[in-house]
C-alpha cells in the first residue's frame, strides 16, 4: 500500500497479528461495538482520576452529526495566517511517492499521483502538532470513543491528476484499524469538484463490514446505498471535518489540480498492523500528559503514535 513512506505493516509480533486477525473476524456492527465499549471502559478505570471538561459547544454539535451520519465539519482547525505558514514550509520539503520516489511538490512527476511526507517532516511542520493535541479536539474525541483517546495515525499526503488506476484510498472502502475511532481532516488546498475531495457515504458507520479489507466497487455501493446519502467535502483551504471512517468512503483521484491534505487519527488503541517507531519533537509547547503514553512530549524521543490514516 502506498502509506510505506510513513510506517511498516508489522507482522512481527504475534500481538499484533492476533489483533489484525480479530478486527477482520468481527466486522459486524453489533459485536465491534460491544467489543470498543468493552475496552474504552476499561482504559477509563486505569486512567487518571479527573473530572474532563465537555467538549465546547461547536464540537458538542459536530459530534451530534458525527453519530448520526458519520461526517461532520468542525470549526477551521488553523487560521488563514497559520495555514500560509504550513503552506510555505511544506513546499520547500520533499515528498515521497507510493513507490518510493522522492520530489519537491513544486516539481511532481507526471506519472505519479499519490504521495505523502515522510513522519519527521510533518511532526516538524509549524503547527501541526499544536493542532492534533488541541484540547477541544482531545475533549471531543474522548467523548466520541468513550475513553482517553490514543493518537494513532497521523500524515499529510499530496494527490494529483494522473492516468494511474486509483490506490484503495482512493476507492471505497472501510477502515479496520481499531474498533472504534474517528479522524480529522484539513484541507491544505482549495477542493472542488475535480481536486479529489473526500467522499462519504452517510450513515455507512452504522452498519458491518467484511472479512477482507478490500474496496467496494462502485456497482456495490450503488445497490447497497442511495445516491442520497453520499457526501463529497468541497471547500477552500483550512476546511476541517471529522469522519467516522469505519463508514464507506473514498478520497477522490483528483482530475484538475493537486490536493493536499492533513489527517489524524484519534482511536482506543495503537493501529495494531503498524510498526510504530520513535521520533524527536523539535517544537516547544504544552501537550496533554494524560491524552496517553502514546503521545509525543516536547523535544524528547517517544513512541511515535503515527500510522495510517486516510
Amino acid at each position: 500500500m502506498y502509506d510505506a513512506p510513513l510506517q511498516e505493516e508489522s507482522r512481527k509480533s504475534p500481538l499484533s497479528r492476533a489483533g489484525v486477525a480479530l478486527l477482520r473476524l468481527l466486522p459486524w456492527a453489533p459485536a465491534r461495538r460491544v467489543v470498543g465499549g468493552a475496552l474504552a471502559g476499561c482504559i477509563r478505570l486505569a486512567g487518571p482520576r479527573t473530572d474532563p471538561l465537555a467538549p465546547p459547544p461547536a464540537l458538542t454539535d459536530a459530534l451530534r452529526i458525527l453519530r448520526e451520519s458519520g461526517l461532520a465539519p468542525v470549526p477551521p482547525m488553523l487560521t488563514p495566517e497559520e495555514l500560509a505558514e504550513v503552506r510555505a514550509w511544506l513546499d520547500e520539503q520533499t515528498l515521497v511517492g507510493w513507490d518510493g520516489r522522492s520530489f519537491k511538490p513544486t516539481e511532481p512527476p507526471r506519472d505519479l499521483g499519490r504521495a505523502s511526507y515522510p513522519l519527521d517532516t510533518v511532526v516538524r511542520c509549524p503547527h501541526v502538532l499544536a493542532l492534533v493535541n488541541r484540547p477541544d479536539l482531545l475533549r471531543a474525541a474522548r467523548d466520541y470513543l468513550g475513553c482517553t483517546p490514543t493518537i494513532s495515525g497521523l500524515r499529510i499526503d499530496w494527490s494529483a491528476p494522473t492516468t494511474q488506476a486509483p490506490g484503495h484510498v482512493q476507492r471505497f472502502h472501510r477502515d479496520y484499524d481499531d474498533w472504534r475511532f474517528l479522524k480529522l481532516f484539513v484541507y491544505l488546498t482549495d477542493v472542488d469538484d475535480g481536486d479529489g475531495p473526500h467522499e462519504y457515504v452517510l450513515g455507512s458507520q452504522r452498519g458491518s463490514g467484511r472479512f477482507r479489507a478490500v474496496a467496494y466497487s462502485d456497482q456495490e455501493i450503488e445497490r447497497q446505498y442511495s445516491p442520497a446519502l453520499h457526501r463529497r467535502v468541497l471547500g477552500k483551504a483550512g476546511t476541517s471535518f471529522v469522519a467516522d471512517t469505519w463508514g464507506v468512503h473514498r478520497g477522490n483521484v483528483p482530475t484538475a489540480r493537486p490536493r493536499l491534505l492533513l489527517q489524524v487519527q484519534y482511536s482506543v488503541l495503537p493501529v495494531f498492523k503498524f510498526a510504530y517507531r520513535s521520533v524527536a519533537v523539535p517544537q516547544a509547547g504544552h501537550y496533554d500528559r494524560y491524552v496517553n503514553r502514546l503521545i509525543l512530549s516536547p523535544s524528547s524521543p517517544s513512541p511515535s503514535p503515527f500510522g495510517e490514516a486516510r
